[in-house]
């Protein structure tokens, strides 16, 4: 319990800063990112564009993790795009749905849900190479279907996956990320006779995601 709870606090503290940081961007007017990039901004001395107190266009960033594994009669599908928004420099926040898909032989089953994120550049241009250290927490809400157990009802699952990732740009308008989560649930849910928190890309509780950002 007290791991935890440990986690918990560390995603309200992730989220807490992004909230506050938000506040100094729109006090302090602090420079939109460069229209059609989905990465933040480096810090320089070019002269960029500013938006006080409303969305801007050019902070959206569309991304997705996509995964697939086959083999030995199994065979696991995967996909959740999100979008997303860069609040401030730093900060992003975004959503999205999920799709997952698992086959055994005759054995079929189907997840169906919903993500939200919450992301906070650490460290910005590592080494000079334009790559960025970020932290990372979701949630994501599960629900669950077979042609078996759950033939005629859903179950219903949570995952509360947090770690850390590397993104590195790619051109002005693309970004690659990699993140490494565990998601601190796992122990709450792995004797469950539902397939999602063993299989796919999940190993004992480990998430292992990567994906290519869009900007708008």
């Amino acid at each position: 319990m007290k791991k935890q709870i440990s986690f918990y606090t560390l995603l309200l503290a992730i989220i807490g800063i992004g909230i506050f940081d938000t506040g100094l961007c729109f006090a302090q007017r602090t420079p939109v990112p460069p229209r059609n990039t989905s990465a933040p901004p480096k810090d320089d001395d070019e002269p960029k564009t500013t938006t006080v107190g409303k969305f801007d266009r050019s902070r959206f960033f569309v991304e997705g993790n996509v995964g697939f594994n086959f083999g030995n009669g199994f065979a696991f599908i995967s996909a959740s795009p999100t979008l997303g928004y860069w609040f401030t420099n730093r900060f992003s926040a975004g959503a999205g749905p999920i799709f997952e898909y698992y086959k055994w032989s005759n054995y079929k089953g189907r997840v169906l849900g919903g993500r939200t994120f919450a992301r906070y550049q650490v460290v910005n241009n590592l080494f000079n190479t334009g790559g960025n250290l970020f932290v990372h927490g979701q949630y994501d809400f599960l629900t669950y279907k077979d042609n078996f157990t759950y033939k005629d009802k859903r179950a219903i699952a949570h995952r509360l996956p947090l770690g850390a990732g590397f993104s590195q740009p790619l051109g002005q308008v693309a970004t690659f990320n990699l993140m490494v989560l565990y998601d601190v649930l796992y122990n709450q849910n792995k004797d469950r006779d539902i397939p999602i928190y063993n299989n796919g890309y999940v190993f004992g509780g480990f998430i292992i995601q990567g994906g290519i950002n869009f900007g708008f």
